[in-house]
């Protein structure tokens, strides 16, 4: 009988072994995607949210810290109320999602997002063999990077670097520019698609510099015959902001900027009579008086 003997021990079932093994965050990661033991972790993976998740429960579950959730997902409004089936990114170990972007160095984005260079260096799934090889459209992971989404009235918590990662709220709208007046206001009659105006229209000079009006990550910097040269920044919980028919764009599509960061410049192209600046704020699809908001 085994364990009588002094030499003999008591067998373990392998299905003790194999939950000791899935304590292992890693091991649970593996076993989600169907990788074999010891596979090399992805950057990222998607997760598609099931019954009863939250933020938490799903951090917990892949070992990751709630912020590391959320700051990779800006789209999540309440962290306790996630609508099954999404399809949430998420990171192998705590960090930030990054596809490079021309220009980028990885020196740049580690001080950016305070990540570990160390870390982000050796990470195997990142692939670099040097940090000045990095590639336009190569996502990384910056390991112990945050992004900073919020105002500073936000709330912090540590994922691995010292200044901790930002939880999302609601932002503090700023004024985007300094204006001569509004030649447009918000909800007048217009033959458009919804039947008025969705935004405001701020008169200034061209070339008068347009500031970010949150935190947020740039969705949208290219052209369009209606908006002209156009920005669009996602600030997280389904709250957007647009800047359109400037003249100059400062900033690239991905890119993270913070509240009052400078994006462009005030234009006239486009659907344009003239120099202004078009600009909307977004909730939940919707658009807003954008002056009800401004700080």
């Amino acid at each position: 009988m085994a364990g009588v003997d002094g030499g003999s021990s008591v067998d373990t079932p392998a299905a003790t072994v194999e939950a000791a093994a899935l304590d292992d965050p890693a091991a649970r990661i593996r076993q989600y995607l169907g990788l074999h033991a010891g596979a090399q972790l992805p950057v990222s993976f998607s997760y598609a949210i099931e019954p009863g998740d939250t933020a938490s429960s799903i951090a917990k579950r892949f070992g990751l810290e709630e912020a590391t959730v959320l700051f990779n997902n800006f789209d999540v409004y309440d962290p306790n109320l996630l609508n099954v089936g999404h399809t949430l990114t998420l990171p192998a170990v705590d960090g930030l999602v990054y596809t490079v972007q021309p220009g980028d160095s990885l020196h740049f984005l580690v001080d950016n997002f305070q990540a570990s260079l160390e870390a982000t260096l050796a990470y195997p799934a990142n692939g670099i063999s040097s940090p000045d090889q990095i590639l336009a459209g190569q996502q990384l992971l910056l390991v112990h990077g945050s992004a900073s989404v919020a105002s500073g009235s936000a709330v912090t918590t540590g994922v691995g670097s010292s200044q901790g990662a930002a939880v999302w709220s609601v932002p503090d709208f700023l004024w985007p520019l300094g204006y001569d007046k509004i030649s447009d206001f918000f909800g007048t009659p217009r033959a458009n698609a919804v039947g008025y105006h969705t935004g405001v229209d701020f008169v200034a000079p061209i070339g008068t510099i347009v500031g970010s009006t949150a935190a947020g990550q740039v969705t949208v910097a290219t052209w369009d015959p209606s908006y002209g040269n156009w920005i669009e920044i996602d600030h997280g919980g389904g709250y957007r902001s647009r800047y359109a028919h400037l003249d100059a764009i400062w900033v690239r599509e991905g890119e993270w900027v913070q509240a009052n960061a400078f994006i462009g410049t005030v234009g006239n192209t486009g659907n344009s009579s003239g120099a202004h600046l078009h600009f909307e704020i977004i909730i939940d699809g919707q658009a807003v008086n954008p002056l009800t908001w401004l700080n």
